[in-house]
């Protein structure tokens, strides 16, 4: 074990800290308990910032002196977020109120039963209506379950999402689990939260805004245009907090993740008729950022070496089964239905590189630098681990 934490830490890696994290801050919400987390008021108003990480608020306060004005009226902290650093891992985590060891999203590919891997972003589309099976899988065999989104019914909770909601990682499952209303442009969201205040019926209002990542994607969290967008995040949320003190709310807000940058330099490729590729029973899954693979028996260490021939200089490997026991994923040991999500090895990127698996007509890339993307995430390094915390009191 801690060997294990030994090597993260010797490639500049963060370790998630589960009690000081976007996780524990959402159940600390949903369950009712006032902290620093959460804020001392009755009512809450949480939102989850899909990319908002700390190096881009960094950033946005260095740049933008209006949002220094008004992040100086709340507390900020930063604190980590859930690995793998990846939208559809994170929301899982903080829907639910499980870790990745019990509900096993580990990335947009991933096996599902013995169906092989399987792209989980489409699973809306594969389903069509999540109470019916697909090919003998069940949607439940796959994403969890929304504990914490029940709880937030129970207690007259609403959610406000975009309109593309059944879009996202299930999008359906959310709009069974939890009233919400939808909009259409952060504009529109500020309507939508005044109305819901004015209302004044509402103990805990969760809010998802996803646009800034899709600009992060596409230009760096370092761009004019991300700056932009995220500067009219903060400005949204400092008019929902004076609106929000006549409801008695503490504002919450966080992110999924954050985002590191990748050039044509930093980008390695690998593919079926690789060394590393012939060691394995199936291609590897997850993301560019984490890679899980699965050893053909008995060639666990020929693995290792292989992909130390080819990567060492841009990728850590480890054994899945000492990152689990170490308690990356959450203290809970997987249960054996979920064990096979992530493989015999786990594959993080150093520094800004990504590692692509790709098979033309097979395999598609995961990251495909043809579409202008230049930001990711998925991987461990501070600046995708790293997200703020910031109370509104």
């Amino acid at each position: 074990m801690e060997s294990v934490i030994k090597k993260l830490e010797e490639n500049n890696f963060m370790i998630p800290n589960f009690k000081k994290s976007n996780f524990q801050a959402l159940n600390d919400t949903v369950n009712g308990r006032n902290s620093e987390l959460t804020g001392e008021r009755e009512n809450k108003i949480f939102f989850i910032v899909d990319g908002f990480g700390m190096n881009l608020l960094n950033e946005l306060r260095s740049r933008n002196k209006r949002t220094n004005e008004t992040l100086a009226k709340a507390s900020l902290n930063a604190v980590t977020t859930i690995f793998p650093s990846a939208t559809l891992c994170v929301l899982s985590s903080l829907f639910s109120g499980m870790l990745p060891s019990e509900h096993g999203v580990i990335g947009d590919i991933q096996p599902v039963g013995g169906f092989g891997l399987v792209n989980i972003m489409y699973l809306s589309e594969m389903f069509g209506d999540i109470s019916k099976h697909f090919d003998g899988i069940e949607y439940e065999m796959i994403y969890p379950k929304d504990y914490n989104l029940q709880k937030l019914q129970a207690k007259n909770g609403i959610g406000i999402f975009p309109k593309t909601i059944e879009m996202l990682p299930s999008g359906r499952q959310i709009l069974n689990e939890l009233h919400n209303l939808e909009y259409s442009t952060i504009e529109d969201l500020y309507g939508v939260i005044n109305s819901v205040i004015n209302k004044g019926s509402n103990s805990i209002i969760l809010v998802y805004y996803g646009n800034l990542d899709h600009i992060e994607h596409m230009h760096g969290y370092l761009s004019d245009e991300s700056i932009a967008e995220a500067a009219k995040v903060v400005e949204l949320i400092g008019s929902i907090n004076t609106l929000a003190r006549n409801g008695n709310y503490s504002v919450i807000v966080t992110a999924d993740h954050g985002h590191v940058i990748v050039k044509g330099s930093e980008f390695k490729t690998f593919d079926s008729k690789s060394k590393l590729a012939s060691l394995l029973k199936r291609p590897p899954w997850g993301n560019a950022r984490t890679m899980f693979l699965e050893s053909k028996e008995g060639k666990e260490e020929k693995v290792e070496e292989a992909f130390n021939e080819d990567f060492v200089d841009y990728s850590a490997i480890f054994r899945s089964e000492d990152m689990l026991a170490a308690g990356i994923f959450g203290p809970e040991k997987p249960l054996k239905k979920k064990r096979e999500n992530f493989g015999t090895h786990i594959a993080i990127s150093k520094g800004n590189y990504s590692i692509n698996y790709a098979e033309k007509g097979q395999y598609e890339p995961w990251f495909d630098r043809s579409t202008g993307q230049i930001g990711t995430h998925g991987g461990m390094s501070q600046n995708e681990m790293q997200v703020p915390l910031l109370v509104f009191e």
